[in-house]
């Protein structure tokens, strides 16, 4: 039960982080890849990092909005 917790946690932070990311075509980015590979090298650490990131980016992305 709890692997199957922590893959739905880990793709849907790994989904988060693709809608804040621009729109581009069939493939994967670099960035997309490195973020995959990132969260899935180390799943403890990696979620943790991965989850302050994204608020990062979130609100930077609102940030770029209000201005």
């Amino acid at each position: 039960m709890s692997a199957t917790v922590a893959r739905n946690e880990l793709i849907a932070l790994y989904r988060s982080f693709l809608r804040e990311l621009p729109a581009r075509g069939l493939r994967s980015s670099p960035i997309q890849l490195r973020i995959r590979e990132a969260i899935q090298t180390d799943k403890k650490t990696g979620m943790a990092k991965a989850n302050e990131y994204l608020k990062y980016i979130k609100a930077q992305r609102m940030y770029a909005t209000l201005l």
